[in-house]
């Protein structure tokens, strides 16, 4: 987990060269576990200068390999209506 706090921290680098390096690291990563990838995304994205260049992409991948559930909606049980009299 540190080394990918550590690659999500480069992605903020200076150095175009080793944002991309991280960036291409982390695409990699990604498949392991895209859920527990996703939860460390969110925890830095107010953190980045531009979450939108590295970031989202990321977690787009992450939505594509293990798509986020639907919230279920309520639980509607039909109550049989009552037989004519």
């Amino acid at each position: 987990m540190e080394t990918l706090k550590l690659l999500l921290l480069h992605l903020d680098d200076q150095n175009p060269a080793v944002q991309q390096a991280a960036f291409g690291a982390l695409q990699e990563a990604v498949r392991v576990n895209p859920t527990a990838f996703r939860e460390e995304i969110e925890k830095v994205r107010n953190k980045h200068r531009d979450p939108t260049r590295f970031l989202v992409p990321l977690l787009a991948l992450c939505d594509q390999l293990d798509p986020i559930p639907a919230t279920p909606a309520a639980s509607v049980t039909a109550t049989p209506a009552p037989a004519p009299q």
